[in-house]
């Protein structure tokens, strides 16, 4: 049986627009990421602990993903993120962070929020 030259690239563009349509709706982000001078963020985690750990394997960090985590306003720049969502954030050094991270299983994540009222030094502010 031959098939017309129309109807055959009518049914591959087909093929091609379902199996795209299943792709994309597979696709979904994860609440950490790893970074690195190297690559670009790799936003796969589901939990901090392997999060830290391949952050810890590639020599990058382990960051949350602001589309799909806010991490509570505190008084630190950083925040331990452990098990069960929980989080603290005030640790002013990373180095801080990253121990007590290590102690409970954790990671040590840049905090993406501030405690209202909390002024930013690096906002730009106007003159008048």
């Amino acid at each position: 049986m031959k098939f017309s030259p129309v109807l055959r690239t009518f049914v591959v563009l087909r093929t091609v627009a379902v199996l795209l349509g299943l792709a994309g709706g597979a696709a979904q982000a994860a609440p950490f990421c790893v970074t690195t001078d190297a690559v670009p963020p790799q936003c796969m985690y589901v939990d901090a602990q392997s999060c830290q750990a391949d952050a810890n394997r590639q020599g990058g960090v382990c960051v949350a993903n602001p589309a799909e985590l806010q991490t509570p306003p505190g008084p630190g720049n950083f925040c331990v993120a452990s098990g069960a969502g929980a989080m603290q954030c005030v640790y002013a050094d990373r180095l801080s962070c990253l121990s007590d991270a290590q102690r409970v299983n954790g990671a040590c994540i840049e905090a993406n929020a501030t405690l209202a009222g909390t002024p930013d030094p690096f906002r730009n502010q106007r003159p008048y």
